[in-house]
């Protein structure tokens, strides 16, 4: 008795793991029953083949299909020039009314000017002023350099408004707007073998006298550098009448030559134009017959004077020292 009580505590202790592990089996194999008598066994899934067969199927084979193939898309074309799907078109509306103003195939707002031209070089159209605008500040406005060749169907081809570099010809802004006549008269006096007195008797202001020897050129004014005349012939008592008379060559006109008579004024006007050139700023310039020159807004557009006529000049103009050379006609006209 006395080994059970000091043995009891541990006794009890593994009688009540005995019961529990006894209880815990019971319980196991009770489960195990229940689920037996309850459930039905899931056999092995059904192994399927008919995907695709159905309309659900088709449709996720169709779709794979499309995925795979290269489709190009191609810009919308209207009025013969593609549409960028990338960039907005701007609409704009008429104050009070309605109508829609669009850029391709809508009224000019800017007549005559098109509105796909300000649209092509992203200039404002909505500014009441911008056709006469200097966008690139090289001397022309807008509408100049629109009215430079431009085309809907290349825009790349005529003035370009936003490049200072690109521009319409410089003489376009040259106008002819007078004619100029200052009076010439020459007077023979006295002739010997080899030289000649000749005066200048009109303008008054402008009067001269010298003696020019045979084969010499002359100037029209007293003191000037450029010659104008060349005494070719000597005619004593050779003129109408006997009387004395020199042959003159027309230094800007090789095939006009004149008699010279003594007694018998010889009337020679020189016609000269005016020409402004308007480009950037204002610059006048009094031409005559043969005279080449530039104006300083422009100087490497070189002109030289081809003929003068009450109504019209005719120059020729070329750009740069080796430039191909034109010859056009201005009318005369108003000042720019």
């Amino acid at each position: 008795m006395e080994w059970i009580k000091d043995k009891y505590d541990r006794l009890f202790l593994g009688a009540f793991g005995v019961i529990a592990i006894a209880l815990g089996g019971l319980l196991a194999t009770k489960a195990m029953t229940f689920k037996k008598d309850n459930f039905t066994p899931r056999g092995e899934p059904e192994i399927r083949t008919d995907f695709g067969a159905d309309d659900a199927g088709k449709k996720v084979e169709a779709a794979k299909t499309a995925l795979a193939e290269v489709v190009e898309i191609k810009e919308p074309v209207k009025e013969g020039r593609q549409v960028d799907l990338f960039v907005s078109t701007p609409v704009l509306k008429k104050a009070g009314s309605t109508e829609d103003y669009k850029v391709f195939g809508g009224p000019e707002l800017r007549p005559p000017i098109a509105n796909a031209w300000f649209y092509n070089f992203d200039l404002d159209i909505t500014r009441q002023d911008i056709a006469d605008m200097d966008t690139d500040g090289d001397g022309f406005t807008n509408r100049e350099e629109y009215n430079e060749k431009w085309s809907l169907a290349d825009p790349t081809k005529g003035s370009n408004p936003r490049d200072a570099k690109s521009m319409p010809a410089s003489y376009s802004k040259v106008k002819y707007v007078k004619t100029v006549t200052d009076p010439m008269t020459l007077m023979l006096s006295i002739l010997d073998e080899t030289e000649a007195n000749i005066k200048r008797t009109e303008p008054a202001e402008l009067k001269w006298a010298k003696t020019v020897k045979k084969g010499e050129a002359f100037p029209v004014l007293k003191d000037g550098e450029d010659k104008r005349f060349r005494l070719t012939e000597l005619k004593p008592q050779g003129g109408p009448g006997d009387k004395d008379a020199v042959v003159i060559e027309d230094l800007l006109d090789e095939n006009k030559k004149y008699d010279l008579i003594n007694g018998t004024p010889l009337q020679l006007p020189t016609t000269r134009a005016k020409l402004i050139s308007s480009l950037v700023e204002e610059e006048e310039k009094v031409v005559t017959v043969a005279e080449e020159f530039t104006f300083k807004t422009a100087p490497e557009q070189y002109y030289k004077v081809v003929s003068i006529e009450p109504g019209e000049i005719a120059l020729e103009t070329w750009y740069g020292a080796e430039g191909k050379k034109e010859t056009i006609k201005l009318p005369i006209s108003s000042a720019p």
